[in-house]
């Protein structure tokens, strides 16, 4: 799937629930693709599509967040 879906359908969905969500959806339906940028600017590339397209690192990382 390429990130303008991405956007399209999430931002979509969210406008439907509230308005007001729909750039920080926007900003989390394209963060795998751009952290990638990130993190090759930070001298740490990665691959597309390997560890940050994981739905289980995100839950982990979400967890963590959350307790």
């Amino acid at each position: 799937m390429k990130w303008v879906n991405h956007v399209l359908i999430a931002g979509s969905v969210t406008a439907v629930y509230d308005v007001r969500l729909v750039p920080s959806t926007i900003i989390g339906a394209t963060a795998r693709d751009w952290m990638e940028w990130v993190l090759k600017f930070a001298g740490r590339p990665v691959k597309h599509r390997t560890v940050n397209h994981y739905l289980s690192v995100w839950s982990l990382a979400w967890l963590a967040g959350v307790l």
